[in-house]
């Protein structure tokens, strides 16, 4: 069994974690257009889903940065930790593929990161 101390220290950097999460969809158990206001949109619907999910997250590391720069001062390795793995439930937004299509014919980027971020701002 590990034990981490910690104390309180002024130092001139931070840290930032790395590692990978993985994310497993098991069910879905509830389904509703995001859109309601009558009409489809081009390429289909999207549709805001509720379901069981089990995650998985891998620490394999941690950057040192600086506090006045945020340059890079080291890159730690770890591997002596196991993925933490758990069930939970989860709610997402899933976009038809024909959608994606339209979006990116009009010139448009579609990027999964910038449906993560719209899905965390409808939960705030």
């Amino acid at each position: 069994k590990l034990v981490a101390l910690a104390r309180k220290r002024k130092v001139n950097y931070y840290t930032e974690p790395r590692n990978h999460t993985r994310v497993a969809v098991l069910g879905k158990s509830a389904r509703v257009p995001l859109h309601k206001k009558g009409g489809t949109l081009k390429g289909g619907m999207p549709m805001v889903v509720y379901g069981g999910v089990n995650v998985a997250n891998r620490m394999y590391g941690y950057n040192r940065r600086s506090s006045i720069d945020s340059k890079l001062l080291e890159k730690v390795e770890l591997n002596k930790f196991n993925p933490v793995e758990y069930t939970t439930f989860a709610v997402w937004i899933e976009v038809p593929e024909n959608m994606q299509k339209a979006i990116t014919a009009t010139g448009a980027h579609f990027s999964d990161g910038a449906l993560h971020a719209i899905e965390h701002a409808l939960c705030s």
